[in-house]
């Protein structure tokens, strides 16, 4: 899930909160896992540069790690 897009001054950077749901089938799980995120573009297109950090994933589901 997308959350609020705040955009930066020069309209080519945003903080954006993103909420991600992992699924685990071997346990029955689900997990929700939460970030913000800083989204860049080099112009004024929709062409987004966005690295997400995905630690809250590391060890979220520790019986499908084996």
């Amino acid at each position: 899930d997308i959350g609020q897009i705040d955009y930066g001054e020069d309209r080519r950077s945003a903080t954006v909160h993103v909420t991600y749901h992992a699924y685990s089938l071997a346990s029955v799980q689900e997990k929700r896992i939460e970030e913000d995120q800083t989204w860049s573009r080099t112009g004024m297109g929709n062409t987004w540069l966005v690295r997400p950090q995905l630690a809250g994933l590391i060890g979220s589901f520790p019986a499908a790690t084996r």
